[in-house]
């Protein structure tokens, strides 16, 4: 957060924290003040009689719990673990709830406060976190184009030389850089050993120009334009191939591929062979041809 507003923490003279507009907000059951929320509980078979927020006035619960999981897990009074985590079950949930739009998740385990060992509720609130967060952006204006980089942090940055898999597809953790000219240019791996001012290497390369790289928000799978870009957004980083009127010929990659951005270090490689849209008409057309 300092980085990010350019602050020193030594030029913070005290942090004020008020809690009147919130108090007031669930005095008032206030939804255009109040988040929706998502609880996942680590219980497994145990209380599933006693759902969250049971004891909430009915319109305030109905105001702030947008939905609720009872999952494995969880302890028994004595410390003994009910179950184990399954990391499948959590992520499946997690979609259910990136699908409803919620963006506020509590994680909680039967008898957590015991929990000193399995710590199922840190690792369960782990699991959601596949997508990246933006951890630094730079931007620059120069003969009209907005030039810059956003650093990307965490997981869903696949390694494909990794042969390892896991739910939701989490193969590589690390950084990646996505340096941009208006537009992405490429994604890049940011190995742990690079020295500052170190030109990107050709193996670190996962997409690049004329493919695209696109960011979206890992929340409501918006796009995120490089004018959007701001520190501890939660994304998803996608690559899709190039249409072959750009890669077709050595001269289509000249004009798009990464020389034209000045990375002339660095060479076009293909994320995948181009297939072409089949457009809504003849996809149906063709379908009703052949059921006569």
């Amino acid at each position: 957060m300092f980085a990010s507003a350019g602050v020193a923490p030594a030029d913070v003279a005290s942090v004020t924290i008020g809690t009147t507009h919130f108090v007031n907000a669930v005095v008032e059951h206030d939804a255009a003040r109040l988040s929706r929320v998502a609880v996942i509980r680590l219980c497994g078979p145990f209380s599933k009689h006693v759902p969250p927020c049971v004891d909430w006035p009915a319109d305030l619960r109905g105001t702030v719990l947008g939905h609720y999981a009872l999952v494995k897990g969880g302890l028994e009074v004595d410390g003994a673990l009910i179950g184990d985590v399954d990391e499948g079950e959590v992520v499946d949930v997690c979609r259910e709830i990136r699908a409803r739009g919620i963006r506020s998740v509590v994680v909680n385990g039967v008898f957590s406060p015991i929990d000193a060992v399995a710590r199922q509720e840190e690792r369960a609130a782990e699991i959601p976190q596949h997508q990246g967060k933006i951890v630094g952006v730079e931007r620059m204006l120069r003969k009209g184009h907005i030039y810059g980089e956003c650093i990307i942090e965490g997981g869903d940055v696949v390694d494909p030389d990794s042969s390892a898999t896991s739910p939701g597809g989490r193969e590589f953790s690390g950084r990646i850089k996505i340096p941009f000219k208006n537009e992405n240019i490429a994604a890049i791996r940011i190995p742990d050993n690079t020295k500052e001012g170190e030109l990107e290497k050709q193996e670190d390369v996962m997409a690049i120009v004329p493919g695209l790289v696109c960011v979206i928000d890992a929340q409501n799978g918006e796009a995120v334009g490089t004018p959007e870009y701001r520190y501890g957004l939660l994304v998803i980083v996608l690559g899709i191939a190039a249409s072959d009127k750009w890669t077709g010929s050595q001269r289509g990659i000249e004009l798009g591929g990464p020389k034209a951005f000045g990375f002339k270090h660095l060479e076009y490689q293909p994320l995948g062979r181009f297939v072409k849209p089949v457009s809504v008409v003849d996809e149906f057309d063709g379908a009703s041809e052949s059921s006569v």
